[in-house]
């Protein structure tokens, strides 16, 4: 026996939104896709036939609608939060690591590491504590060169 298919059915200013979203080609793949898959279980057609035309799995789909329906429009577009220890180093510690590599270095050295730059910014009271390899992979984002003599940091 077949189960009963059951459109979804949004609201008028939910449509618009969704239309507006995906005409505007500014929101991340995966909320335009979401996007997709709610439109289309609004106009009536199957989360199978749906999967394939949008390149997700069945219960993709069916999870999409399943958050639409118990939490409405904003979960089912965006990803939760993920779980875990909220992250050490902000984009202002990444400012701050950038002008402190910029800067002349210490008294007694040639130039920045990125253990100098993590104990100053320890010092400084940017942060309690920031690992080497966060400092290099922040001086890494920014398209800083370690050991270059014009980036102002290197390894040691």
């Amino acid at each position: 026996m077949a189960r009963k298919k059951h459109p979804l059915a949004l609201k008028e200013e939910e449509i618009q939104q969704l239309r507006q979203m995906l005409s505007s080609g500014r929101y991340p793949s995966r909320e335009i896709a979401r996007a997709q898959v709610l439109l289309k279980l609004h106009a009536g057609a199957t989360p199978t036939a749906i999967a394939q035309e949008v390149f997700l799995q069945p219960s993709t789909v069916s999870g999409i609608k399943r958050r639409y329906l118990s939490e409405g429009l904003e979960r089912a577009l965006k990803d939760a939060p993920r779980s875990g220890a909220p992250a050490k180093v902000t984009e202002f510690h990444e400012a701050d690591v950038t002008a402190l590599a910029c800067s002349t270095p210490p008294e007694g050295n040639g130039q920045w590491t990125v253990e100098l730059l993590s104990d100053k910014m320890v010092q400084l009271g940017y942060t309690e504590g920031v690992s080497p390899s966060s400092i290099r992979r922040i001086l890494k984002k920014v398209n800083s060169s370690p050991g270059s003599k014009n980036s102002g940091a290197s390894e040691s």
